[in-house]
């Protein structure tokens, strides 16, 4: 079963997010995920949106997910993350 990586995020620190960006390209790889959405230009249609940037991410199942976000490539490239952005991050199952 499908599983995304849901990602809302305020960025506070561009330069250090950049590194982010470019560390995260690489670990996707070998976990087969696929970038479905990373957008700046989300349009509010209801409630409030105080995000600055929101990504999906398809990967094959929920374990799988997990792999990658536990992975020592993600782990490393989390790191500057952590240092430039508030992030909401969940796992949830897609539908076969």
């Amino acid at each position: 079963m499908p599983a995304y990586i849901i990602a809302l995020e305020v960025i506070n620190d561009r330069e250090e997010f950049e590194k982010y960006r470019k560390g995260v390209r690489g670990s996707l790889d070998k976990y087969k995920g696929q970038v479905l959405v990373s957008s700046e230009d989300a349009e509010v249609i209801e409630g409030e949106w105080p995000h600055t940037k929101t990504v999906v991410i398809r990967f094959s199942s929920v374990e799988e997910a997990k792999r990658w976000y536990e992975s020592p490539e993600y782990q490393e490239a989390v790191q500057h993350r952590f240092r430039a952005a508030v992030t909401q991050l969940i796992v949830v199952e897609g539908i076969a």
